[in-house]
């Protein structure tokens, strides 16, 4: 074999080589679809893999708003903010909501035993899988939209030593006076028609005494707005003009936000719960004029108005309001 042959051999040799490394390198751009058998049934979730490799990557699980699909999730700009951490986007089931009291679209459990806790089940089998790659146990992260970002809040509520952190776009929280302290964000839009934006205060002022934050904050330049904790567990605020959808510059933001948090290998500290008005104080606060139902000159909410209004007879009486005004 001839010099120039040699060379010519090795050529191509270095080029199927290349070639390999870049097909590897594509594949592992790809979210790549897996799934798990949860109490009988399949589910499914797209695993976008770390383009960078480090010995013990965070993880992000990133699920959908009611209605939504986990391509559309793992089209944002997830990855590409943290190429070196896994992202797990989650398909949702079908599921009943306010907007969608049928079930025709998917979505995630609202509250705690709501389906027989399916989506927490299936949160605790993706993250052991995750586990077995390799992960960080102290860095896996929940974040959402809406119905995803609600999600996220329960995650907090049921799942808080195992993540370290929470990031909720859109969404309310189930209880939140009763969580414990951990850090999270919270992205809202001041014109949103869907979760209103009054809601979502009451909920970021909510988290804020959770976390024991005090009044001082700061920016935080791409992120939001941090309110310092006298336990070192801030929450971040970012409120935008728009409505119900899910910012274009959401996934710079939470990636930043997530990067900044590790939970603590003996765990965030357990406070005690803050002392909420009950169903029934809340229930007079709301009740003006005493009469013993609500009315809508009383409660200035209509899509709130509307979901407490069971029969829809122009009025909310205490039986209607039960355990929700919890959440008002």
């Amino acid at each position: 074999m001839s010099g120039e042959d040699v060379r010519l051999a090795l050529s191509v040799k270095k080029c199927r080589i290349m070639l390999n490394a870049f097909l590897l390198l594509a594949i592992a751009a790809t979210p790549q679809s897996q799934s798990w058998t949860v109490d009988g049934v399949t589910r499914e979730a797209l695993v976008q893999s770390p383009t960078v490799k480090t010995e013990r990557p965070p993880v992000v699980f990133v699920f959908h708003g009611h209605g939504g699909q986990a391509r559309n999730m793992a089209r944002k700009d997830f990855a590409k903010q943290w190429p070196e951490a896994f992202f797990v986007f989650p398909q949702g089931l079908l599921t009943r909501s306010y907007y969608d009291p049928d079930g025709k679209r998917t979505g995630w459990q609202n509250n705690v035993s709501n389906d027989g806790d399916r989506d927490l089940k299936f949160f605790d089998v993706m993250l052991q899988s995750m586990l077995a790659r390799g992960i960080d146990p102290n860095r896996v992260y929940a974040s959402g939209h809406s119905n995803g970002g609600y999600f996220s809040y329960l995650l907090w509520a049921k799942r808080r030593e195992q993540l370290a952190a929470i990031a909720s776009s859109a969404g309310g929280g189930p209880e939140v006076a009763k969580l414990q302290p951990l850090p999270a964000m919270h992205l809202a839009g001041r014109v949103d028609s869907v979760v209103p934006f009054d809601l979502q205060s009451r909920t970021m002022d909510s988290i804020r005494r959770v976390n024991r934050c005090g009044e001082t904050t700061q920016p935080l330049d791409g992120i939001g707005i941090e309110y310092e904790s006298k336990l070192n567990i801030p929450v971040v605020t970012f409120v935008h003009d728009g409505g119900h959808e899910f910012i274009d510059d959401a996934p710079q933001r939470i990636v930043a936000f997530f990067k900044r948090h590790t939970r603590p290998e003996d765990g965030y500290p357990q406070v005690d719960p803050l002392q909420e008005a009950g169903n029934s104080d809340r229930f007079s606060q709301f009740d003006t004029n005493g009469d013993g139902k609500i009315d809508t000159d009383e409660l200035q909410r209509p899509f709130l108005f509307r979901v407490l209004d069971k029969d829809a007879d122009g009025v909310i009486t205490r039986a209607e309001a039960g355990h929700a005004l919890g959440k008002l």
